[in-house]
């Protein structure tokens, strides 16, 4: 019954909208991160576990995944990425590379790189290797295969060279190849693209059970994705097959075509469908319909960055390993049999051309601090044969071009795999606290005050703008005055809307709190109190005053607080009885709370804190941290104090000042600056910073031994 409940929850989940409404769901979340992160707390099965991980893949909980699947946390390392280039057989000469930096590093590549993704024969290689693990000996059998029961066979007889290539095949049609063009209709492509799609339906599928590429985010591993062309669609564009989707509520300028819901053999089939050599037309799975991926991106390199962009917007890159498979020497042309010949010929080898894409991203990847990029194709005439080459001369030459060039490029061999070889043994909650540095494309402040009457609370937000001006780091402000009239909700849809739009690091909440949650707005009325009168004794107690009489506390102060709910003097009245006795009415603006940031409204707009530092300078109740947290927040940093709640004390400028250095000067994570800060601020030694550690929030203190260099600027 789980597994059937399970099952029909993902199905639901592939919907934007069911997406969107699932996530808002506390219990529903909760159960999930249960069955997948400690299944024995609720006796679930392991096939319950795998259900559970592949619903939250769906849903767009990678890091809950990479937790499920025990995959290491992506430190301060930076993300690693493999792109596989297209090349049919000549694929054997990337796995040749593949190889040699398994041998470098003592691992298998899934266990090297973050996100892998291939064209074409890249596609089968990234596969092969990083979803199912199979063995690059596994691999190699598969080329075998191919050779000795595709490409030595051909659905009609031509040869497998000269005018009768993919290339020059088309130009023949123009000339006297009318009878190749017969053959060709007749028979559909030049191999068998039965035999074909068996044979990658046999190593996607050693079960009877055939997977979807989502399914197989529940093996771990790297995230993973192929790249076909579509042409179904008008323009062709490039369209990736992957096993992992993205964030809900996730934005970005890049959006590329693709899905995660079709089966694995049919992604990879798609994006090796070749044009003449496989397919005749393309491989279609109902109105949908594609072609070979190189015939819009055989290098996949450009994409797998962008993808980590958007997979991981807050984690720098550390490098790209971009594998081709082989390459030729320019060289003068033979003379075109025809414009139309020449036109194809031209068209083909843009279309299919991996080294713009290594030109463009060898001058821009050094742009970004911290990044490296490798590139290693061999250049050499013995590695200018067709895509379906079966010749064992001509393979073999191939191969010694490849084994000669990995032996020159030793030196940037070794580089790349000392590279990999450097893995953190960072344990979860370290882990956690280093993704709060700030960093990849979000930077910032955004800041949120309501505050009751004018001034209130300006002290630390203007401390904060002066910080970031200083430092040139962007923040924006809303401000939820008491003083500016608003209706219910309206500072709720006020907040989505800027946080939405919004590229900030951190959300800094400058409001007051109390056990229901974050107070946004509030409202006014009027109340009087009697003096003398029991009514007043009791207002008196409740507020705390140090006076002995409201009397004397509105003569002395302007405010009074009451169970957080402000009254501000604005008059007095006073009645003489008939004996003379005299009775003071008081009368108070009250400023009452009217919009609450709680869990629950926090989950209706989960999207707006994925990936976000949250500051607050109340105390908070538990579930407004867990409904950030299990949004996806980084972590939230908020008072904590034992016996007692704080809201926004004075004390608190010195410390946010020291905190925002230290995070965004220094550095520092957020329980690092929270350290520092509360060595220049003792008094706020009660904040705690909150993080999300296998489905339970961990509370950290500052470290006493935090020996940050603070500057005068502090």
């Amino acid at each position: 019954m789980r597994l059937l409940a399970l099952r029909t929850l993902g199905t639901f989940a592939f919907d934007e909208t069911n997406k969107r409404a699932m996530l808002k769901l506390r219990d529903l979340h909760s159960i999930l991160v249960v069955f997948a992160l400690r299944p024995e707390l609720k006796a679930a099965s392991v096939a319950v576990k795998k259900e559970s991980i592949r619903v939250l893949a769906i849903l767009g909980e990678n890091e809950l995944v990479r937790q499920a699947t025990g995959a290491p946390p992506i430190t301060g390392r930076g993300i690693r990425i493999l792109a596989l280039d297209g090349g049919g057989i000549r694929g054997r000469a990337t796995l040749k590379m593949l190889k040699r930096i398994e041998e470098g590093t003592g691992r298998p590549i899934h266990e090297s790189f973050d996100l892998v993704c291939g064209t074409s024969t890249g596609g089968i290689l990234a596969t092969a290797t990083s979803i199912k693990k199979l063995s690059l000996e596994h691999c190699d059998k598969i080329y075998v295969n191919l050779g000795s029961k595709i490409f030595s066979q051909t659905t009609h007889n031509e040869e497998t060279s000269g005018s009768n290539s993919w290339l020059g095949s088309v130009g023949s049609m123009y000339t006297s190849g009318k009878q190749q063009l017969l053959a060709t209709t007749l028979y559909s492509s030049k191999h068998n693209t039965s035999t074909f799609e068996t044979l990658v339906r046999q190593e996607c599928n050693p079960e009877a059970e055939e997977p979807t590429w989502i399914d197989t985010a529940a093996s771990g591993g790297p995230k993973v994705f192929c790249v076909s062309t579509q042409t179904s669609q008008n323009p062709a564009q490039p369209y990736l097959f992957r096993n992992y989707t993205y964030p809900a509520g996730s934005t970005s300028a890049y959006s590329q075509a693709g899905s995660c819901e079709y089966l694995l053999w049919q992604g990879v089939c798609a994006s090796a469908a070749a044009p003449y050599y496989l397919y005749v037309d393309a491989f279609a799975i109902e109105n949908e319909r594609w072609v070979d991926g190189a015939m819009t991106c055989n290098n996949p390199a450009m994409m797998g960055v962008q993808e980590a962009r958007r997979l991981w917007p807050d984690k720098k890159i550390d490098c790209v390993v971009s594998l081709g498979s082989g390459n030729f020497i320019p060289h003068e042309r033979d003379p075109p049999i025809s414009l139309v010949a020449l036109a194809k010929d031209v068209l083909f080898d843009s279309a299919c051309d991996t080294e713009r894409v290594h030109e463009s991203l060898s001058t821009l990847l050094p742009l970004i601090p911290g990044a490296q990029y490798f590139r290693f194709n061999p250049v050499d005439e013995r590695c200018k044969i067709e895509v379906d080459e079966t010749d064992v001369g001509a393979l073999q030459g191939l191969f010694d071009a490849t084994e000669e060039y990995i032996v020159a490029e030793k030196e940037m061999f070794d580089k790349v795999c000392h590279l990999l070889r450097d893995v953190d043994d960072t344990d979860e909650v370290t882990a956690k606290l280093l993704d709060t540095e700030i960093s990849g494309t979000r930077s910032g402040v955004l800041v949120l005050e309501a505050p009751r009457y004018e001034e209130e609370l300006s002290e630390c937000t203007s401390a904060l703008k002066n910080f970031c001006a200083l430092r040139s780091i962007s923040i924006q402000c809303a401000d939820y005055s008491a003083n500016r009239p608003m209706n219910p909700g309206e500072a709720l849809s006020h907040l989505n809307t800027v946080a939405e739009t919004s590229t900030a690091a951190v959300i800094h909440f400058n409001c007051h709190a109390d056990s229901d949650g974050l107070i946004l707005t509030w409202q006014k009325d009027v109340t009087a109190i009697a003096e003398p009168s029991s009514v007043a004794e009791l207002f008196l107690s409740r507020s705390g005053s140090p006076y002995a009489s409201v009397s004397e506390h509105c003569e002395a102060e302007a405010h009074i607080e009451v169970h957080g709910i402000l009254h501000t003097f604005s008059g007095k009245h006073v009645q003489v009885n008939d004996v003379g006795e005299r009775t003071s009415s008081y009368l108070f603006k009250r400023t009452v709370p009217m919009d609450y940031l709680d869990g629950s409204t926090s989950r209706e707009l989960f999207g707006l804190w994925r990936g976000k530092i949250i500051v607050s300078q109340s105390s908070l109740p538990s579930s407004l941290v867990a409904a950030w947290l299990e949004a996806g927040a980084k972590c939230v940093v908020a008072p904590c104090k034992e016996g007692g709640v704080v809201n926004v004390e004075s004390e608190q400028t010195d410390f946010m000042a020291a905190f925002y250095h230290a995070l965004f000067v220094v550095g520092a994570d957020a329980t690092a600056a929270m350290s520092a800060a509360a060595i220049v601020q003792p008094a706020c030694s009660y904040y705690r910073c909150h993080v999300l550690v296998q489905g339970g929030i961990v509370a950290l203190r500052p470290d006493e031994e935090f020996d940050y260099d603070l500057d005068a600027h502090v």
